[in-house]
This record gives structure tokens, sequence and C-alpha cells, in this order.
């Protein structure tokens, strides 16, 4: 169940590009933290002071989740390479440079964010998801990336290959970046979300609404491995119900599903998306499925064969004592997950 493809056909396009390059500008944090990386290399365009190149690797790594540990040692190596020339003539070998501290590390994608934000005319950002979509429609290894020229060279490739010549790198970035987090992403969209829809096509006090709209706000989250922890240790500790969706979601989905749990506040809503199988609520906060209603109601020799889900529904509430809501029975069909 972990989407890691395009769908068939997919050929990336100019209408494509503005709905994802639109989509990014639509969420306010994404512009603010980039405007803000622009602004601290505009206030501080030279790197020849090490406070001052040092706020600035504080701010985009920070805002990038580039994980560059010590930050001060970067900041004293990049006051070290006398970058000022290289960087306004776009030598591509500067990213590279600036990537290798140490033997240990190689922080590419921070050095390439780092040229890009002093010149983002010449410099486009390096990104997972950006060389994953890159690799994907160009037929290359990502191996092969992680050198910068090369990584331009397919860039610009794409660029030509697909018309869009027209975008700047800032706005390839936005539309390649998002264009991957939506499809390869491992978190598995709903078939909607997948097909991109504006609005949940289910009504408002449908389950698959919450999980619809919350699913939209998971995948544009930058720190998701506390929910994929948390996830796991919730499978270790809960009742069996909860237990056995470890047979039905994978644990990265399971980060999925302690987000909108703890977002919401409300169990059920895992148990009625579950796999396809109907499940019961009662007013008291009971959840079993439909089936295991119909179960008990065989071990004390009431027969539903034959009957409808309407006569079911019945029986399962004249034998077996339980308050239902207004309605006998609350359960929902599952859709199918693409």
């Amino acid at each position: 169940m972990i989407k890691k493809r395009f769908p068939a056909g997919y050929i990336p396009s100019k209408k494509d590009a503005e709905w994802f390059i639109n989509s990014w500008r639509e969420v306010g944090k994404f512009s603010a933290t980039v405007d803000a990386m622009f602004r601290v290399c505009q206030d501080y365009p030279n790197n020849n002071n090490l406070k001052e190149v040092l706020i600035k690797c504080a701010v985009i790594d920070n805002f990038s989740s580039t994980n560059v540990f010590d930050l001060y040692k970067m900041a004293d190596h990049i006051v070290g390479k006398h970058i000022d020339k290289r960087l306004k003539n776009g030598d591509y070998s500067l990213v590279d440079d600036i990537a290798k501290v140490g033997q240990k590390r190689t922080f590419y994608s921070f050095a390439s964010k780092y040229c890009h934000y002093h010149n983002p005319k010449k410099y486009a950002i390096y990104d997972s998801y950006v060389a994953k979509v890159l690799c994907y429609f160009l037929d290359k290894k990502e191996d092969e990336l992680r050198n910068y020229n090369t990584f331009m060279a397919a860039l610009n490739d794409f660029s030509q290959r697909y018309s869009l010549k027209k975008y700047k790198y800032d706005d390839l970035d936005k539309y390649l970046w998002r264009l991957g987090r939506w499809y390869l992403n491992p978190y598995e969209p709903t078939p909607q979300y997948f097909h991109r829809e504006d609005q949940s096509p289910y009504p408002e006090e449908d389950i698959r609404t919450t999980f619809w709209e919350t699913e939209r706000e998971f995948m544009s989250l930058q720190d998701i491995s506390k929910w994929k922890a948390a996830g796991k240790e919730w499978l270790e500790t809960e009742n069996e119900i909860i237990k056995s969706l470890s047979s039905i979601f994978t644990p990265d989905q399971l980060s999925l599903i302690m987000y909108i749990y703890e977002k919401f506040d409300k169990p059920s809503w895992i148990v009625e998306y579950g796999n396809g199988i109907n499940y019961v609520r009662f007013d008291d906060g009971t959840i079993i499925s439909r089936d295991e209603a119909i179960k008990m109601l065989h071990k004390i020799d009431v027969k539903t064969n034959g009957k409808s889900e309407k006569e079911i529904d019945t029986l399962i509430r004249e034998n077996l004592g339980l308050n239902f809501n207004e309605e006998p029975i609350d359960y929902i069909p599952m859709p199918s997950i693409v």
C-alpha cells in the first residue's frame, strides 16, 4: 500500500506546474520561511564574517530541516572557503565544496540551499524529492545527482524537455518538491487526495471527510518521525481491537493514524476506516465489527441467513441488548485504497 509511483501516463506540464506552485504558495508557513531565508542572506550578503555566516547557517538549517549538527563548524568552514566571488559567478563546484565538512558527513542539500538563497538565478535547490522526480523522468540514478554540476544539468534538461523554461529555479523547486511529496511520499493518500479534488466528496459528518481533510494537513508536515514512533508505541499498549490494526496499516501509515487520533481525540474513526469492514458504534463508546455482532447472534442460536441488513440490525438490537445511536447501526462502507 505504500505509494512510490506516478499515475500511469503522467507527463509534467505547465498546467500541473501552476497547480503545484499555487498550492505551495497557499501554505503560509512555506512562503514565510522562504522569505526569511532570502531576507537574512540579503541583510548579510558577504561571507567573510563568522557571526554573520553563523546566523545565516542557523536560519537556513532550521527552516529547511537540513540537520547540520555543528553549525559553528559549518560557518567556520564557509568563511575559510572565501566563497563570495564564486558565489556571485554561479560556480557549481562551490556547492560540493561547502557540502563536504570533514570526512564523515556531506551536507549536500544544505549547501545547495545556502547558495540558492544568496543567488537564486544561478543555483537551484537539491532535495531528495526533487532528485527522485528527476531520476524518474530522466532515467537517472540518485547517486549521479549527488554531483551538483550533474544535478543542474538534469534539472535544465527536465525543464527543456517538458517546456518549463519559463519557470525560475525557485518555482521549479516548488513544483518538483510538491510533486515528489505528493506521489512518492510513503504515506498512502486516499483516492480523492491522490486525484487532488479541492473538497471532500463525502458529507461533512462522514468520518471519511475527517480523514480526507486531516490527511492534507499531515502530508505537509516537516517532522513526521515523532508520529511514526508514537503510532508504534500506541499499538503495543492499546486494546486488542486497536492492536489488530497492525495487520491492516503499515508502520508509516500509523503515524498518520496517530496524528488524526490525537488531533480529534476520536479513536472510533480508526476502526471505522480500517480495512473495509463495517463496524458498529454504540452510545457507550463500545466499538465492535458488524461481523462480530453477527457471530454473537449465532452463538445464541439466532439465525441470520437470508435476512436483509435491516432485519439483521433489528436482531442485533433486540437480542444483544446494546444501546445504539439514533439509527440502529451506524456504519460506513469503506472506499478502496489505491
